[in-house]
């Protein structure tokens, strides 16, 4: 539109395959997105459209059953054919420097891939990261939250998860530089099974054709 705005559409076409013949999907999303350069290296996206996603296959559901005093658990199967139409949209900010980043953005869509349980599933996410960088040094912050609903069959439950990552990287030579790096993942509660959290510290060398440290991103 001008030399600070731009006017965008986009669609897309997914199938996805499950293993263990639990089921298959396809996903479509169509919309539009406007991008807008501010002043001040700020700029800002914001995207709005639909999806639409067919799933169909055989649903495994763990369930308990209370027999008297005993809690006895197995698994519901049921057949699934299923299409549903999902607005989606986010916005999105960033501000670049030189030695600096920090882009942060949130919104609605679709999650084609779902995870073997939920399989498609309408998704709402906010997400974040930070990165700085000086003397061949760089350390980045990123987080993100989630909110999975299934769209696929009757799976009524839903669930959250969030991810934090902390990264440092640094320059040891020419184009060898080292790196260590923190990852921590929750799971939300998934009736009948609790929350589960898992933590990752990994570290090691990088080789790049520029004589920049690495970063999260």
């Amino acid at each position: 539109l001008t030399s600070r705005t731009t006017l965008s559409g986009s669609y897309s076409h997914s199938d996805f395959y499950y293993q263990q013949n639990v089921g298959q999907g396809e996903a479509d999303q169509i919309g539009v997105s406007i991008y807008h350069v501010f002043s001040h290296h700020w700029t800002a996206t914001v995207f709005a459209g639909g999806a639409r996603t067919h799933t169909n296959g055989v649903i495994v559901v763990p369930v308990t059953l209370q027999v008297g005093n005993q809690a006895i658990g197995g698994y519901y199967l049921g057949a699934y054919n299923e299409t549903a139409f999902v607005p989606s949209f986010n916005g999105s900010v960033s501000h670049a420097l030189r030695h600096s980043l920090f882009s942060a953005s949130a919104g609605e869509g679709i999650a084609g891939s779902g995870n073997g349980y939920f399989l498609a599933s309408r998704n709402i996410f906010a997400n974040g990261v930070f990165s700085h960088s000086w003397g061949g040094q760089n350390i980045s912050l990123g987080g993100a939250v989630y909110r999975l609903s299934s769209i696929a069959n009757t799976v009524s439950a839903s669930y959250s998860s969030a991810t934090f990552s902390a990264f440092y990287g640094r320059t040891l030579a020419h184009h060898v530089g080292m790196f260590v790096r923190y990852d921590y993942t929750y799971y939300g509660t998934l009736a009948p099974y609790n929350g589960v959290s898992d933590s990752r510290i990994s570290a090691g060398l990088n080789f790049s054709s520029r004589n920049v440290p690495l970063t999260l991103f």
